[in-house]
């Protein structure tokens, strides 16, 4: 796995991952996702912890930062200034004792980055965004599809501030505004559930790697190489 992911690191430009290998993690990620739990039947709408388990272990594997996990609850954009806040109540968290529990929560992968002058940076990926329009139904919310991405992958700081009539919702009086907000309850849920199913999780990840790593020796075959051993300059031309 660490000979895999040091191979993945090329996709890195300075200390950010390319567009370009964002769009392969997610897509290797997707496609494991699916052979484990759509071919047995299972959905993978609500299955945002397993995705977050599984992108943070290979998002450490190739760039070496501490992704973490979170837990707590988050603001679904259905377009024409609708929106639904999913996020568990207190008195489900107070009865909860795994984290499938709960109806109402969200998981995502962060990362807080140091600056040398200023405050940290925290990014966000959110794998399953495509499954938005598939909760808004769940919820009876009408959902515009037009512009939408397959995932989130940006920074909390260059997303645009939560609008007015959310900021002033009782959710969010007395602390800050954002789009997502971790909560230490859901989190420990979060932690007792990735410690019971960290071996298959670390299987998950091993598999991402591998496809990814596939993914991208086909889109970047190895150059042929002449008797000296230099590249094939012709080759490398086709």
């Amino acid at each position: 796995m660490e000979k895999i992911a040091a191979l993945l690191r090329l996709g890195k430009r300075g200390d950010k991952l390319t567009a370009d290998m964002r769009r392969d993690i997610d897509q290797a990620l997707q496609g494991v996702m699916e052979r484990t739990f759509l071919m047995r039947g299972i959905s993978l709408i609500g299955r945002c912890a397993d995705y977050a388990l599984v992108g943070t272990r290979v998002l450490r594997a190739i760039t070496g930062e501490p992704y973490q996990a979170r837990a707590g609850g988050g603001v679904l954009d259905c377009g024409e200034g609708r929106y639904l806040l999913i996020t568990p109540s207190r008195s489900a968290l107070r009865k909860a004792m795994d984290l499938q529990d709960l109806d109402e929560y969200h998981c995502w992968i962060e990362c807080r980055h140091p600056r040398p002058h200023g405050p940290w940076r925290t990014e966000h990926i959110d794998f399953t965004l495509r499954y938005d329009e598939a909760v808004a139904q769940l919820f009876g919310q009408p959902f515009v599809t037009e512009g939408r991405e397959a995932f989130y992958w940006g920074f909390e700081d260059e997303r645009p501030p939560l609008p007015l009539q959310l900021r002033n919702h009782s959710l969010f009086q007395g602390r800050r505004g954002g789009w997502l907000w971790s909560m230490p309850d859901c989190q420990r849920l979060l932690n007792k559930y990735a410690a019971r199913h960290a071996a298959l999780f670390d299987k998950l990840a091993t598999e991402v790697l591998l496809d990814l790593a596939i993914l991208r020796s086909d889109q970047n075959p190895t150059p042929a190489r002449t008797k000296d051993g230099s590249e094939d300059q012709e080759a490398r031309m086709r």
